[in-house]
């Protein structure tokens, strides 16, 4: 198969539409284009050209930020998932759950005064 007049590929075509607007203007007398028309091939080239950019700068932007959040999802990388943040602690709580350093049972618990 030939290879195909207009290329299929969003970056080479950026490359064959700007060549294209940069030389229709030296075609105009001899095919009939008129000064509009060439004005709108050169708007059409730079706007392609501009949303392709574009797109690669929002796939490059998602790209970092999946990466960061993968970083603070897993931690860094050699990591074990990073240290656990520690657990403040509540004095009174302790002295509620636990009798001579063993957990309460349930029942324990409910029966406990509060002041």
């Amino acid at each position: 198969m030939t290879d195909p007049y207009i290329p299929p590929t969003d970056s080479a075509k950026v490359i064959w539409l700007n060549n294209f607007s940069a030389k229709i203007g030296g075609y105009a007398s001899l095919f009939g284009i008129s000064p509009e028309e060439i004005t709108s091939v050169e708007q059409d080239a730079a706007a392609f050209s501009y949303w392709v950019g574009q797109v690669q700068l929002f796939i490059t932007e998602k790209e970092e930020r999946v990466a960061y959040k993968n970083l603070l999802r897993d931690g860094p990388i050699g990591s074990a998932g990073g240290t656990a943040p520690s657990v403040p602690g509540c004095p009174a709580a302790d002295e509620m759950l636990f009798e001579d350093g063993e957990v309460m049972e349930f029942e324990d618990a409910e029966e406990m005064e509060y002041e």
